[in-house]
């Protein structure tokens, strides 16, 4: 992760969809690299819906409550959290499932990530 973060300062963005222990721990070891991230998207909370783990409480917080406080609080790139509810209604249309179909897989990076 360091590479990464010394070699795209200021033109990376994090996007964060699970438990947040991992990206707490980046935070904590390159304090001053994760600082010029650009910004971050993380998926967690439930915001007037149930939780997922228990009525009040969704996984990636729940799982690391500590580590999403950390990443809540930081003073690094701005952050857009999109909660649970976000995920109950996800619409793909016909035209964007053929436009998906008609792409197929597209090649790894592998300056990227060698």
């Amino acid at each position: 992760m360091k590479s990464i973060l010394e070699r795209y300062h200021g033109e990376l963005i994090i996007v964060d969809v699970g438990r947040l222990t991992s990206l707490a721990m980046a935070m904590m070891l390159y304090g001053d690299l994760i600082k010029k991230v650009k910004g971050y998207y993380i998926m967690g909370g439930a915001f007037l819906v149930p939780g997922n783990v228990t009525p009040v409480a969704e996984a990636n917080f729940a799982g690391d409550p500590v580590a999403a406080d950390l990443i809540m609080r930081h003073d690094g790139g701005p952050i857009s959290l999109f909660p649970l509810n976000v995920t109950n209604k996800a619409i793909v249309t016909p035209s964007m499932s053929d436009s998906i179909n008609r792409v197929g897989k597209v090649p790894r990076c592998m300056t990227c990530f060698p």
